[in-house]
């Protein structure tokens, strides 16, 4: 590990821990500030992951995997978790959904899209129509960090549907398990990269929590020591194994699946005692949604076969520095054109 790997490690979990403050058991471990601080610090660690595989250190990028991944569930577990929420305490939370809520994903992810699609082809990469249409449905989307998005996108599409359907809350997250269920099963017919399956029971498991929020915060205090092992013993067995294990057979993926349960559960036991308060993860919250979207086009466009910058050091500041500014130019445009739709 050279010392730019070391600096970069050293600085996330520095930015997470340093302005935190310890409390007490708090309720509030979900409240909308912690939540924004939280998806700040996740969009970084993901970023991080990306950025680590290019600086020419394969065995810390192989060891680093596992945090990756988590931190892809912990994303899915807030949009499961702020569904319900909402679907509980408004009840016209659905009235307007396809307009208001997913389109506001939709746009921007194809935005993103178009542009990497261009990026690509002007690095000689060739696509016809129907070889861009196809990477929306097999599996392989051309811009390849954006996965999350279109199950993001599939599991919205899901909730409206369903939400039209069945009233009880319960139902609905039962209706979520079996989405989940349907998914596995569909990614594994469809010999989808099991990526794919890791994070998304988040989904579900995070609409339980919304639900039953008072009861789950009992649990998680009452029981917290039990569960810190018992999770604690899940991460490390997950982390002892090897990624090409993780990612070529089936009881890798069960592993990374159920090990992605224990870490959020892990890392929500440390919110209820550790919370950060610091502004940089605010201001990285804020803009986490565009963040996560744009940093991989930022890495394409300052390391391709035409332009590459060789100074890691040099490159990994400007990734963030530009990936700050565009996502927050993004998001300034993004929120002028919802208000001429009226969305």
């Amino acid at each position: 590990m050279n010392n730019l790997e070391l600096l970069l490690i050293l600085s996330f979990v520095i930015l997470y821990f340093i302005p935190s403050k310890h409390v007490t058991v708090k309720k509030e471990y979900l409240s909308l500030e912690n939540s924004i601080r939280i998806k700040g610090f996740l969009a970084i660690g993901v970023a991080l992951n990306h950025i680590i595989h290019e600086i020419k250190c394969p065995d810390l990028h192989l060891e680093f995997w596992n945090m990756f991944f988590w931190f892809v569930a912990i994303f899915f577990f807030f949009n499961g978790y702020g569904i319900m929420y909402k679907l509980v305490t408004d009840s016209n939370y659905l009235e307007g959904f396809l307009r208001k809520r997913v389109l506001k994903i939709v746009i921007p992810f194809l935005i993103v899209y178009f542009f990497t699609v261009l990026l690509k082809m002007l690095l000689g990469v060739k696509f016809t129509f129907v070889n861009i249409l196809k990477s929306f449905f097999n599996g392989v989307p051309i811009a390849d960090n954006l996965w999350y998005i279109e199950l993001l996108i599939l599991f919205y599409l899901f909730v409206w549907c369903v939400g039209k359907c069945i009233k009880n809350k319960t139902e609905m997250i039962i209706a979520g398990f079996v989405f989940v269920a349907l998914w596995y099963v569909f990614a594994i017919w469809r010999q989808l990269s099991p990526h794919w399956m890791f994070t998304c029971l988040l989904i579900p498991v995070g609409m339980l929590f919304a639900y039953k929020e008072a009861e789950t915060y009992e649990l998680l205090r009452k029981n917290q020591l039990l569960l810190v092992i018992i999770c604690g013993l899940i991460v490390a067995f997950a982390c002892s194994k090897s990624v090409e294990y993780i990612f070529t057979t089936g009881e890798g993926t069960a592993i990374a699946i159920f090990s992605s349960v224990a870490f959020t559960i892990l890392f929500f036991i440390m919110n209820m005692y550790i919370q950060n308060n610091g502004r940089a993860l605010t201001f990285f919250g804020k803009i986490s949604f565009e963040f996560y979207m744009i940093h991989g086009l930022i890495i394409e466009i300052l390391r391709n076969k035409y332009f590459y910058i060789n100074n890691d050091y040099i490159f990994v500041v400007l990734v963030i520095t530009i990936s700050i500014i565009v996502s927050l130019a993004f998001q300034k445009c993004m929120r002028k054109l919802y208000m001429l739709m009226r969305i």
